[in-house]
């Protein structure tokens, strides 16, 4: 991304997920409108001691006609000053961007859609999945979101997809844990550990976009294609 322009955003609003994870919200003050892809993803940086640090997070949001973005990111594990500045930044501050950019995109013509996540490689895919059923016109194809976390503080924006579930007929939302606290009710275990029950009934015209960490793509992807996916069907995104 070094050819792309940097500029400035305002850091507006942080909001604690969990004791680890926060989600920012940004404003861009480049211009009226932040335009972007769902599940583009933008590069942060700021300079310490005359260094600069660039981080590459997933927009969260959709894109609305404004200049407002927000990211989902662990700052806590990042043990770099960047890591320290953003666990320390409050709304008004000022950093540098670039971008977006990125190639996970939603497939056009859209058509029957998985979307399978883990942790907070849910970023892109909630920024998909509110682009596609807030829309003023929203699909009428089937779309499902399977997102697997530890335990339920790491099921981020969960109230969220219930809502849209029960908004929407045409969308189903399967959370599952693999460390499952006391009174959890839901699916249990990792996320291909359900695909059988995913992919029962179903022929092979769909989508699956994946987003988390490389060896669970890895593995959805293996178990996908031996089930007879086209690899064009296997759109992903790797994080760590």
């Amino acid at each position: 991304m070094t050819s792309v322009q940097q500029q400035q955003a305002r850091l507006v609003e942080v909001k604690a997920l969990n004791p680890e994870v926060r989600h920012y919200v940004f404003e861009s003050l480049s211009g009226p409108v932040f335009q972007f892809h769902p599940g583009q993803y933008v590069c942060l940086s700021k300079s310490f001691n005359g260094t600069e640090i660039q981080r590459f997070y997933s927009v969260a949001s959709p894109p609305d006609g404004t200049s407002f973005f927000a990211v989902c990111c662990n700052p806590v594990r990042d043990s770099s000053p960047f890591g320290e500045y953003l666990r320390r930044m409050q709304p008004g501050e000022i950093l540098t961007y670039a971008g977006p950019a990125g190639n996970f995109r939603l497939q056009q013509p859209l058509r029957e859609s998985v979307f399978i996540a883990h942790g907070t490689g849910i970023t892109p895919i909630r920024s998909m999945l509110h682009h596609l059923l807030q829309a003023s016109n929203p699909p009428s194809v089937p779309l499902m979101l399977l997102y697997g976390a530890r335990n339920p503080k790491w099921l981020f924006y969960e109230d969220e997809f219930r809502q849209l579930e029960e908004q929407h007929r045409n969308f189903r939302f399967w959370p599952t844990l693999s460390r499952p606290v006391n009174g959890w009710e839901g699916r249990q275990g990792y996320v291909q550990a359900h695909l059988e029950a995913v992919l029962k009934g179903r022929e092979t015209e769909i989508d699956f976009y994946m987003c988390g960490r490389p060896a669970m793509v890895g593995e959805v992807c293996r178990r996908l294609r031996q089930a007879g996916f086209d690899e064009s069907a296997l759109i992903y995104e790797k994080y760590g």
